[in-house]
Parts: C-alpha cells; sequence; structure tokens
C-alpha cells in the first residue's frame, strides 16, 4: 500500500508541479533502502557485479529521461 501511495503522489506532483525530479529521486533511494533492509534481513549482498549493473541500468534510464524531456519539449 504505502508503495502504491509513493507513486501515486509522483503521479500527481509530475502533473502538477516541477518537483516530481526530486520525489522520484527520493523514492528511488527509498526503493534502495527497502532492498538493502530485505538483503540485511536475509543476510545476502549483492555481488559487485550486479552493483556495476544497477549503476549502468540507472545510468541508462537517466539518459533515457534526458532524451525523452528533450524530445517532448521541442
Amino acid at each position: 500500500m504505502a508503495r502504491m501511495t509513493a507513486e501515486l503522489v509522483v503521479s500527481l506532483l509530475d502533473r502538477a508541479s516541477g518537483r516530481a525530479q526530486t520525489i522520484k529521486r527520493n523514492l528511488t533511494a527509498l526503493q534502495r533502502a527497502e532492498r538493502d533492509v530485505y538483503l540485511a534481513r536475509n543476510n545476502m549482498r549483492l555481488t559487485r557485479a550486479q552493483v556495476a549493473e544497477e549503476r549502468l541500468l540507472d545510468a541508462q534510464e537517466a539518459e533515457r529521461q534526458k532524451r525523452l524531456a528533450q524530445w517532448t519539449t521541442a
């Protein structure tokens, strides 16, 4: 329920104001924190390859969002 509420807030603020990027960043940080807690509770860790892959995917997503924003404003 909390996850759905957070996504709804991001969606509403995205349409209502320019603060959506900050909120999306905070939501991503919250999701990472939730994952870290889950891994810690189960005595698990991400490998270096998994961390590198996550960073690569984050960079690709940021680039895609940047291109999409440029395309919609052009």
